[in-house]
């Protein structure tokens, strides 16, 4: 009788901390989803943009430096890359 006594309280003890763990893993979560958001800059309007625009968190933005994520075609990049000049810790 001693035994599953304990063992009763242990496993209950178990059970109550892995409910606060999970509460606390939900609350964290929500606050993550609330406070992001990707800018992003497409040139194409296929399903490569329609994707992108309908992904939760992401944003497009219309400045051509000013983003987190860019799809950029080969022309755009060739345009564009050979003239900026990036800050040591961009690339790295």
């Amino acid at each position: 009788m001693t035994r599953s006594y304990y063992s009763h309280h242990r496993d209950r003890r178990r059970n109550d901390v892995q409910a606060i763990q999970k509460d606390f893993k939900q609350e964290d979560e929500e606050e993550e989803e609330e406070n992001y958001v990707i800018l992003f800059r497409t040139s194409f309007h296929n399903t490569v943009y329609d994707v992108l625009k309908d992904r939760e968190g992401w944003r497009e933005t219309d400045s051509e430096f000013d983003w987190d994520f860019n799809w950029a075609g080969v022309e755009w990049i060739r345009n564009n890359y050979d003239s900026i000049q990036f800050e040591v810790n961009i690339l790295s």
